[in-house]
């Protein structure tokens, strides 16, 4: 069988995301190659015991991609952009020191990314060096990553560097790796991590959290015009954009359904002082401001439906699967204030009928 390529992009205005992502299956082999658009990028290559899981982990991995905004693209069609940099300076402290020194250690450039653990501390600096240090200051390693490192953390488990290519490495192996991509063209200001969950800091105010099973927990927001079915419902122009807000359902990790909820800028006018809000924060602030208007839900129609390829992707399930389909009209003072159309796994919920009327349950 021939080898199998999905070529994926990212690519935000105003200053955000602009990355590639491919993914390319050979028999067992599946090859992974990102970074941002117009550059080689990094490439990762694993094997698999059979072709069929390689095929899985492929999917996976481009599922995975779908769901945080990236899209089928034709490669060289979008040109690269230049990189932003925060510029630091630094100069010895002023300090009057209260305590005694126990040894000094030089990185060579200025460091900003340094943790102290019981046994062990680790320091980064601006050349893209991390040294793990003992107590009595010996170095037991010294990585070297592609770019300055502002900020260090680690657990019992993990050690992670925040890198101001945009990624978080995990340094807990013996070599260390790209385990996040976060934003390509921002500097990455603070990491924090409890119970293993790790949030990511970075230049342009955006916070992200990501779970051990790399699953992100809020939601997207995009600007687009609906789907005319939807455009209707809302009683707006069918070429007027509007708010949308994607999600993914989970049951104990499992995607169970993909929930797109469009809102008209109408129902949310004070979202227009936070324009600057983009990705998982402006799907928040969206919310927010729809959570000050009194909504019930009307019009709810319940639809047994193929999974379309994104939907796929999203929920793990082939093109074509059977799902449910919810459509919900919002309605607030006597208007129609958003429309909600959820997508679920046909496995993994069931409807049932009642004194109550119809009802989905999910898990």
């Amino acid at each position: 069988m021939p080898a199998n390529t999905t070529y994926l992009e990212l690519s935000q205005d105003g200053g955000g995301a602009h990355k590639f992502y491919e993914v390319t299956v050979d028999d067992t082999t599946v090859t992974v190659r990102y970074g941002r658009i117009g550059a080689a990028g990094q490439t990762q290559t694993s094997a698999f015991p059979t072709a069929q899981k390689a095929r899985a982990a492929a999917a996976k991995k481009v599922g995975e991609k779908v769901r945080k905004g990236y899209a089928p693209a034709v490669r060289g069609a979008r040109a690269a952009r230049p990189v932003t940099r925060r510029q630091v300076t630094s100069a010895p402290s002023t300090a009057r020191a209260v305590a005694p020194v126990l040894w000094r250690f030089r990185t060579g450039a200025p460091a900003f990314g340094i943790h102290i653990g019981e046994d062990r501390c680790w320091v980064g600096n601006q050349s893209g060096d991390v040294y793990t240090l003992g107590h009595d200051g010996e170095v037991l390693a010294h990585y070297r990553l592609p770019d300055g490192v502002k900020c260090l953390v680690a657990d019992d488990f993990w050690i992670y560097a925040g890198c101001d290519d945009g990624t978080v490495y995990d340094l807990s192996a013996k070599l260390p790796f790209a385990a996040y991509e976060i934003t390509s063209d921002v500097d990455i200001f603070w990491l924090d991590i409890h119970e293993g969950v790790l949030n990511v800091a970075d230049r342009n105010g955006g916070l992200t959290v990501i779970d051990h099973e790399d699953e992100y927990q809020w939601s997207r927001s995009t600007e687009a015009a609906p789907p005319a079915s939807v455009a209707r419902l809302l009683e707006t122009a069918p070429d007027a954009a509007v708010h949308i807000v994607r999600r993914t359902r989970r049951n104990h990790a499992q995607p169970v359904a993909a929930e797109l909820l469009y809102i008209p800028a109408s129902s949310v006018p004070g979202l227009a002082v936070i324009d600057a809000l983009t990705g998982a924060a402006r799907a928040r602030a969206v919310l927010r401001e729809l959570q000050h208007l009194r909504l019930e839900g009307q019009d709810r129609s319940v639809e047994l439906g193929s999974a379309r390829a994104d939907d796929a992707k999203q929920l793990d399930r082939l093109p074509g699967a059977p799902v449910l389909v919810v459509t919900t009209r919002y309605v607030a003072d006597g208007r129609t204030a958003a429309v909600g159309v959820s997508t679920y796994r046909a496995d993994t919920c069931r409807l049932t009928f009642g004194d109550a009327g119809l009802r989905l349950l999910a898990g």
